[in-house]
């Protein structure tokens, strides 16, 4: 106000533009205050204006006749949820045992708003909506923009990669939200050792004494049920002190043990050796021992011959009578008898070349070399069971003779001989 009268009563209004940074102007005649360009709190939140109010200004500014006053007005911008929240989000695997204790934070995860923070419009919300469908992990907010990921329970044996979705989300009205995954690799812990597969604990490998050096004697399998490195087996000998390993090699991955020195079975017999089953586990492998023996056998000399001469059967009314005749057997067999429903075990054997060692025998196996061109017999090789396929009439045919041979070789079944 001016309670001059007439042009020096007259107040003119200017706003400085220095301090309006062009965002503001001001009516000269009335003194309103107006926004002249898109205001942005984000890039600048207050502004310290100076307005000047003038009398007299059209006639007397330039002769000096004018009065004027100054005054400062602090405009503050006020927030407007527009912008989204943003999740700070490592981009690498987080790497955590499976021994992690549930509980346990895993790790922190951050989110940001370029909002007003001291506003609903800057705070955040954040939640795991993908990826946890087994529920091993959790979320706790800590803070308006800090979450903590924890381990929810065991994760012993579920070693693996997981993939979180996470969303943030701010409280402002017309809210925003953003999503991101945050990926979390379960490693395995070398828990387990190796266990030996094959051969058996505490077995006999028997070895004849003019086997080839450089052969291979049997292929050592272990398993390790952890994965990774830490699944991975090797082998190799053990040292004793006899030196018996000095006589054999072992392949570090197949496993397979070979012949390395030439046998002398007039000088020694048995070995007795140690194999050593090892995992690439980090930091520390782990492993397990087989002990075997090693016999080195006679060239076979003798085939397996039967004990007895005749041997006889009682099927259910009926006599059977079974001729054999060193590895073969000559067999009559009852009519009307369902198949399956009765099994005869033929006789044993013996081998002469096994009556010098006391130790696991030599597998023996039988095998139908003639008169079983109808496939009317089964006869189990290992077992040597003898069992119809079906149901005989005598009617059609009195009698039948098989010819079984008794072989240690188990793999290459003989050769059927032609009626």
């Amino acid at each position: 106000r001016d309670p001059d009268s007439g042009e020096f009563g007259k107040i003119t209004y200017l706003l400085d533009r220095i301090s309006s940074e062009g965002k503001f102007n001001l009516e000269p005649n009335t003194g309103i205050l107006k926004v002249a360009e898109e205001l942005d709190r984000e890039t600048k939140q207050t502004y310290l204006l100076v307005v000047e109010a003038w009398d007299n200004y059209q006639y007397g500014f330039s002769s000096g006749e004018s009065r004027n006053a100054f005054k400062h007005i602090n405009v503050t911008i006020l927030d407007v949820n527009d912008n989204p929240p943003q999740l700070l989000l490592p981009s690498a695997c987080i790497s955590i045992t499976e021994f992690h204790e549930p509980g346990r934070p895993i790790t922190e995860v951050h989110a940001s708003d370029a909002d007003d923070p001291e506003t609903v419009n800057g705070q955040i919300i954040m939640a795991i909506t993908a990826g946890n469908e087994r529920e091993l992990f959790a979320l706790q907010q800590i803070n308006e923009w800090t979450a903590e990921i924890r381990a929810l329970q065991s994760l012993r044996g579920k070693h693996g990669n997981y993939s979180l979705q996470l969303r943030a989300q701010d409280l402002g009205t017309h809210s925003h939200a953003t999503e991101g995954r945050l990926n979390i690799c379960v490693i395995d812990y070398n828990d387990h050792a190796p266990v030996f597969v094959s051969p058996p604990y505490n077995s006999t490998l028997r070895v004849p004494e003019n086997a080839t050096v450089g052969s291979a004697l049997v292929q050592i399998i272990a398993t390790d049920e952890d994965v990774g490195s830490n699944g991975l087996v090797r082998y190799r000998l053990k040292t004793d002190p006899a030196g018996h390993w000095k006589n054999f090699n072992l392949q570090p991955v197949s496993g397979i043990l070979e012949l390395r020195l030439p046998l002398n079975r007039a000088k020694q017999k048995i070995y007795d050796i140690r194999i050593e089953a090892y995992d690439l586990g980090v930091p520390t492998p782990l492993t397990s021992d087989l002990d075997l023996t090693v016999y080195v056998s006679n060239i076979n000399d003798y085939q397996p011959q039967f004990l007895t001469d005749e041997f006889v059967v009682n099927f259910t009314g009926m006599t059977i009578r079974k001729l054999i005749r060193h590895t073969e057997i000559i067999a009559f067999i009852a009519e009307n008898k369902s198949p399956g429903f009765e099994r005869k075990k033929l006789p044993d054997t013996v081998d002469r070349d096994e009556l010098e060692f006391d130790g696991p025998p030599t597998p023996i196996c039988y095998f139908i070399l003639k008169g079983n061109e109808e496939k009317d017999f089964h006869l189990d090789a290992v077992t040597h069971e003898l069992t119809i396929t079906r149901t005989l009439d005598r009617e059609q045919k009195s009698s039948y003779i098989l010819l079984v041979k008794a072989t240690e070789d188990c793999r290459n079944p003989p050769k059927v001989k032609e009626s």
